[in-house]
């Protein structure tokens, strides 16, 4: 891959798991594909791309870890094959287990992410851009998990800046308070909206990135959870 470096660990096939499990590792196969073609995509038709931007965005498409390495194409298909089914084995234990289901977000939302966070005024003043892994819907009778439908980004200072919230039809804009409380910053829309964002800032957990964001409909509650990235310091 352009400007990436590979690692080369070896797996195997998966070789005796079941007919569904052999179905996971094809569709987890297809998404690998499509991940990596978007990333050479955005890669090569970026402008002086540096190594870091290149790694910077194939993190985003989670086929590169912290480390700047691409992650293993077997390796990230086993994963992702081994998640949908224990998503399916939990799904089986009935209702009472419907919060250990987790939805993933849907590509199209992935694309927007990534499209979004390379090419737009928002990408270069945001100082963190952030995707959801999980959602979950919750009212009086519970909590039910659904598909990430957006996507963040923050521009702050140290009292105020700019929280942006976005799906795969674009983004709205809202002035945030800036709020700190040890590793945590949060972010809260003004004048009030039913919206609050948390962020881990420091990394003295090894948690750095981590974000929960709370919206509300009425009387239902909508979190979502997940990773961001911090812009490189210039």
């Amino acid at each position: 891959m352009n400007a990436l470096t590979s690692t080369t660990t070896q797996i195997n096939d998966g070789t005796g798991k079941t007919d569904d499990y052999q179905t996971y590792r094809t569709e987890c196969k297809d998404e690998y594909e499509v991940k990596a073609a978007t990333v050479d995509r955005l890669v090569q038709n970026t402008i002086n791309i540096s190594k870091e931007q290149a790694q910077s965005i194939g993190r985003r498409a989670g086929i590169v870890d912290s480390n700047g390495f691409v992650i293993n194409k077997d390796v990230w298909v086993k994963n992702c094959a081994d998640t949908k089914n224990n998503l399916m084995e939990s799904s089986s234990l009935g209702t009472d287990a419907k919060c250990l289901i987790v939805i993933p977000p849907t590509e199209s939302l992935k694309a927007a992410y990534l499209e979004s966070a390379h090419r737009s005024a928002m990408a270069d003043i945001a100082e963190v851009a952030c995707f959801p892994q999980t959602r979950f819907d919750c009212d009086l009778e519970g909590c039910t998990p659904e598909a990430p439908s957006a996507y963040f980004s923050v521009d702050y200072g140290s009292e105020g800046g700019t929280y942006f919230r976005c799906d795969i039809k674009g983004c709205d804009q809202y002035p945030v308070k800036v709020t700190r409380s040890g590793i945590y910053t949060q972010f809260t829309p003004t004048p009030g909206q039913a919206m609050m964002f948390k962020l881990t800032t420091d990394d003295d957990l090894g948690t750095k990135g981590d974000f929960v964001d709370v919206a509300t409909i009425g009387t239902s509650v909508l979190v979502s959870s997940g990773r961001c990235e911090f812009k490189p310091l210039e």
